[in-house]
């Protein structure tokens, strides 16, 4: 009678164990969404990642917002690529919604960059807008008819190997030299780059030194303050088209609400003498 006693008291025993932890899994579940955009994740160098930036192939898509994927380039550096062209992303100002971008083909570990590897830029489709723009015009394949005014203008590409001595022209379009210079080249892109203080009227500034400092571009996308102050993980339902607010219960359409989990109640366990 007692040996029976005891078993039942151990059964009775296991039991309680089984369905304490039953109900600690269940109190404590967490969305796993929530779960997965809550890591975080930066390149090696560069600013902070986070919504509506996400780092393509590491994150999933839905902790950012579509548009905004980046890459960790070899370097290390995050990047994104517009139309053809790799920048690397230098800066995010998240409260004004802006980030500079420069070309990679001028990142600070190349001395001089290969220009006629720059292809124009456009950002159609894209939730960008340029914040201050200066266009910089690269003109190639030129003949020799090279005029005084545009001698000036001269510059080498390069590009090293058997580019390494190719040529041409840096201008802007209001140089008065420009329509000359499209008459005897066969080739021209546009880059971008912002012009500081004085240096819109001063058409002698160096190429290069632009290109470096890159441009500027503001974003257009759903705000996640008020999920973030809610202690949600911004996020985008790429199926229905809108904003979600990722919350350790389940997402919600703005901010997380207060928590309707049950709280794990105490369960005394008395052992058995």
């Amino acid at each position: 009678m007692k040996q029976e006693k005891r078993y039942f008291l151990i059964v009775s025993l296991n039991l309680c164990v089984l369905c304490f932890i039953l109900q600690i899994d269940k109190c404590s579940a967490v969305d796993p969404q929530f779960v997965v955009c809550n890591k975080s994740v930066n390149c090696k160098y560069g600013p902070r990642i986070s919504f509506p930036f996400y780092i393509e192939d590491v994150q999933e898509s839905y902790c950012g917002y579509p548009g905004f994927g980046l890459n960790c380039s070899e370097q290390g550096f995050p990047v994104v690529h517009i139309a053809g062209n790799e920048y690397v992303v230098e800066d995010i100002r998240y409260q004004d919604h802006t980030f500079q971008l420069k070309n990679s083909i001028f990142n600070s570990s190349v001395r001089n960059g290969c220009v006629s590897d720059i292809k124009n830029i456009s950002l159609d489709n894209r939730p960008f807008q340029f914040v201050k723009k200066s266009k910089i015009y690269f003109l190639s394949k030129c003949n020799g008819s090279i005029s005084g005014n545009l001698s000036k203008h001269m510059i080498v590409f390069g590009c090293g190997g058997e580019n390494g001595n190719d040529w041409g022209y840096a201008m802007f379009a209001e140089d008065e030299s420009f329509e000359s210079a499209l008459q005897v080249c066969e080739k021209h892109v546009m880059a971008p780059v912002e012009m500081l203080g004085d240096e819109g009227s001063n058409r002698d500034v160096d190429y290069l030194v632009l290109l470096r400092r890159g441009f500027r571009l503001k974003w257009t996308a759903s705000n996640c303050s008020e999920c973030a102050a809610s202690r949600g993980h911004c996020g985008f339902d790429a199926i229905n088209y809108q904003f979600k607010c990722f919350c350790t219960d389940r997402p919600h359409a703005l901010s997380c609400k207060p928590s309707s989990k049950p709280l794990c109640p105490y369960l005394p366990v008395n052992f058995p003498v």
